[in-house]
């Protein structure tokens, strides 16, 4: 069989792929101090965030939150941190529980040094970096490496379940709304059989691509495994969320390959749970709803949308 990998093109997108290590290899080593917060326990734990310089932030449940962390006990705004460039000062918001350093309750401000532990809430506990720039793009790989998948770059499943649990917790707790769509390529297996795993690779990874040129900023895209995808669409009504699972679904059906003389096109069934509509009660009964609709569009012949109705038929 002729050699697929390298004949295969997207008619309608011209797209270069570089792995994220090309550009960190490239890099020049700069002296430039960075300063970030690394969660290293809590619902946030690996996740890592950046303080700009003549900045300040704000940590706390509520959503304008600079850093949102939904965790017992942390105030809505709990800490505020502000990186004039040199230092970087914490100052407790008057919390309900309290924030504290290195296992001392903080008053009012204080300037944290290199490895210092921020612990507030029941379990969250926050560890304060200076990193030079080198040291940071190498960790914000590190951190993407975990957390994607290797092949589509979209997010891998155990960030996908993070997201969604958060997203939940969050929706239930502000009284708001929270979307999921559960995605199967349709009739990939053929393709795989057909012209092999790597075109097939490759189609996985322009859909993927697809699918996060067309959600929104907020949306989480994710690889939930073989040619699987799930988007986690906070704050979204269960009107707009329909109507961009449809964007999606007509993307992705617009999408043309072509290998040798063959040429192919890909579509997409979707199944789309949302809350507080669909009365789910837990994490594991949302992704269930929205497998499920999956299910149902694609016994309904295919590229289309399947929902779970109100009495879940």
């Amino acid at each position: 069989m002729e050699d697929t990998s390298q004949i295969l093109k997207l008619l309608s997108d011209d797209t270069v792929v570089t792995r994220p290590s090309d550009g960190l290899l490239k890099k020049q080593c700069r002296s430039n101090i960075t300063v970030s917060v690394t969660a290293i326990s809590g619902p946030r734990t690996g996740l890592s965030f950046q303080l700009e310089p003549h900045t300040g932030i704000t940590l706390g449940r509520a959503p304008d939150a600079n850093i949102q962390v939904v965790d017992t006990g942390i105030s809505r705004n709990h800490i505020s941190m502000h990186f004039d460039g040199s230092s970087v000062i914490v100052e407790d918001l008057n919390s309900a529980n309290g924030t504290y350093i290195n296992g001392t309750k903080l008053t009012g401000k204080i300037e944290i040094k290199n490895g210092d532990q921020i612990s507030i809430g029941v379990s969250t506990v926050l560890k304060f970096s200076l990193n030079n720039q080198l040291d940071t793009e190498y960790k914000d790989y590190v951190e993407e490496q975990l957390s994607k998948d290797v092949l589509t770059k979209a997010y891998n499943r155990k960030a996908f379940a993070h997201f969604l649990n958060s997203a939940f917790i969050a929706a239930k707790r502000d009284f708001s709304s929270v979307c999921l769509f559960m995605i199967d390529v349709d009739n990939f297996k053929t393709i795989n059989d057909t012209y092999g795993h790597q075109v097939g690779d490759k189609i996985l990874k322009h859909i993927a691509d697809k699918l996060i040129q067309t959600v929104r900023s907020a949306d989480i895209v994710c690889r939930y495994g073989g040619d699987e995808f799930a988007i986690v669409c906070p704050n979204i009504s269960s009107l707009r969320g329909l109507q961009l699972a449809e964007q999606v679904r007509n993307k992705v059906e617009a999408m043309r390959f072509t290998v040798g003389n063959d040429k192919i096109n890909t579509t997409l069934s979707i199944g789309v749970s949302n809350f507080p509509d669909n009365d789910i009660q837990c994490v594991s009964q949302f992704i269930a709803y929205a497998d499920k609709a999956m299910y149902k569009a694609k016994r309904k012949g295919r590229n289309q949308i399947g929902l779970i109705s109100d009495d879940n038929n």
